[in-house]
């Protein structure tokens, strides 16, 4: 089962992209092609900033550094990038 605040955060992803489709749709063209590129770069700075406070866990198998349903980011770098609901 899927923790509260991932399930709000997807949702927050969710709901932003659909309302950034629609504006796109209607008005601004070139929105939902930024929304997209804001998301993608928020979650690889997220798992990058996860993967740094966590470095001492990856230097045995630095392969799991993709595993990205293995961890979260702490909200410091992700929410520079990240839109909030």
């Amino acid at each position: 089962m899927m923790a509260v605040d991932r399930g709000l955060a997807v949702l927050c992803i969710v709901v932003f992209l659909g309302l950034t489709t629609l504006a796109g749709r209607f008005r601004f063209p070139r929105v939902s092609t930024v929304a997209t590129s804001a998301i993608v770069a928020g979650l690889v700075a997220a798992r990058i900033s996860y993967v740094a406070a966590h470095w001492a866990s990856y230097v045995e198998a630095p392969l799991s550094i993709f595993a990205v349903w293995q961890g979260a980011s702490p909200p410091s770098p992700a929410s520079l990038v990240l839109p909030r609901c």
